[in-house]
């Protein structure tokens, strides 16, 4: 778990978006600096040109509890406040012409769900109550488009169909395969959260805004441990909350995971036997959705 954690760093960034209409949006810029730009095909995008991209990078502020200030002092420094994942979220929103404070002004949030490690997701409430009350959610990808009922294209929500829901998941896992770290936005419109049901009440309603995937620069002193483990005889695992495959991905750079070596998730921990679990525990190198 050690070296998971060490395998961060702390100027995450969020480096590729995935739009229910399939379109792949890269994101350039370093850090948790702001300046760099969206595009697709080379296009240069923004949240003020295009009604998808603003719909995701609006929910990516509101549906997020850091800070990012600045530029401050002689060095021109951002000042983040908070947690990394949120903070490049912001840093995200911010390239794409999305001004934080003022959205944050206009779109009060007057509730919210704490993200919840068992659940992997949040929610937030905007908008007055009644008719232009809206809920967003943010969370694990495959749990977020199981609540989803339809999908944003064009302005308009279409039905996800199986198709359409597979597709989405498994452009998450393409995601995860380059060592992303993915997150699902959507959004349940005239809704409100009501505590006592929590997410459960949003099932079928929400329609998906997109998915982002940042990244963690592995540090070469991660790299580093790992190999002086493997040297004085200590087979490195890595723990990690992420999916799987962005956990492999990751632990095949770090030299923690072999061709040969396996990983399981929580689900599938879960469901495996003592016996079984001690059978095959020497081939296993990376541990996924846990905590």
């Amino acid at each position: 778990h050690a070296l998971d954690e060490a395998s961060a760093d702390m100027r995450r960034l969020v480096a590729d978006l995935r739009l229910p209409d399939g379109r792949s949006v890269k994101v350039t810029g370093a850090g948790y600096s702001p300046e760099g730009r969206l595009s697709v095909d080379g296009k240069e995008l923004t949240g003020t040109d295009d009604a998808a991209v603003k719909s995701l990078l609006e929910a990516v502020v509101l549906c997020n509890d850091a800070q990012l200030s600045g530029p401050d002092g002689p060095a021109h420094v951002w000042q983040p406040i908070g947690d990394p994942t949120e903070v490049a979220l912001l840093g995200l929103a911010i390239k794409g012409g999305v001004v934080p404070d003022e959205l944050r002004a206009r779109e009060r949030r007057r509730a919210e769900i704490p993200f919840d490690s068992a659940a992997k997701m949040m929610a937030t409430q905007h908008g007055e109550p009644g008719r232009d009350s809206r809920v967003i959610l943010k969370g694990a990808p495959e749990l977020v488009l199981e609540l989803c009922g339809a999908a944003r294209r064009d302005g308009r929500d279409a039905p996800l169909d199986h198709a359409a829901r597979r597709e989405l998941q498994s452009a998450a896992e393409r995601m995860a395969e380059r060592a992303l770290r993915v997150l699902a936005l959507a959004v349940v419109d005239r809704a409100e959260i009501d505590g006592r049901a929590g997410l459960g009440a949003f099932r079928g309603r929400a329609t998906l805004l997109g998915l982002v995937g940042q990244i963690d620069p592995p540090r070469p002193e991660a790299r580093e441990a790992v190999a002086r483990c493997r040297d004085a005889g200590i087979r490195p695992v890595m723990l990690t909350g992420d999916h799987k495959a962005t956990g492999v991905a990751i632990a095949t750079e770090l030299g923690i995971a072999r061709p040969e070596d396996e990983a399981l998730d929580g689900a599938e921990l879960e469901r495996m036997s003592d016996d079984e679990l001690s059978a095959r525990i020497e081939r296993i190198a990376v541990f996924a959705r846990v905590h």
